[in-house]
């Protein structure tokens, strides 16, 4: 499986605006397993205990960009499918003062690859939103909900609503 360079391209531009702010405020580090139901393919996705890895470089008061990671491979009968999911969210905390509620719109880049068919791109266009519970100084369980419109080369849409439970690690 290939990695498209554009990927890698609009993360790495997504990155580093915020790498000199995160040095001051800290970093949110966070895995998190969940479920998606896809509407067009009638699919229904369960992964735990990890789905994703996250990180939310702060870039303002109440903002920060978050890039996260997914990677999956299914295999059964000598079939395979391996997906690899790239997304940039702006992750914007709703309350002024505490880390609890926040919002997160999305976007990103989804490359599916399969022994039975044709590897596919599309594109991801999402919104979030979710609450941080802390259960130490630096360590809070986080819950959030989210719908995903994916954007297929030959203009499919498909709807995708989800939602995630994780852990989040602060390093300040």
């Amino acid at each position: 499986m290939r990695l498209p360079a554009q990927c890698a391209i609009v993360l790495a531009g997504c990155l580093l605006p915020s790498v000199l702010v995160a040095q001051q405020r800290g970093v949110e580090i966070g895995l998190d397993g969940g479920l998606e139901y896809s509407f067009d393919a009638e699919l229904l996705t369960i992964a735990a205990p990890f789905q994703r890895i996250r990180a939310a470089f702060p870039s303002g008061h109440r903002l920060a960009i978050e890039p996260s990671l997914s990677f999956t491979r299914l295999s059964s009968n000598g079939e395979w499918l391996a997906t690899l999911i790239m997304r940039v969210g702006a992750l914007y905390d709703l309350e002024d003062k505490g880390r609890s509620t926040f919002a997160r719109p999305f976007a990103g880049i989804e490359y599916a690859d399969a022994s039975f068919g044709e590897s596919e791109t599309v594109f991801d266009l999402g919104a979030g939103i979710g609450t941080r519970t802390f259960i130490a100084d630096q360590l809070a369980v986080r819950i959030e909900a989210n719908l995903t419109g994916r954007f297929g080369a030959e203009g499919g849409t498909d709807g995708v609503i989800g939602a995630t439970v994780g852990l989040s690690f602060f390093t300040r």
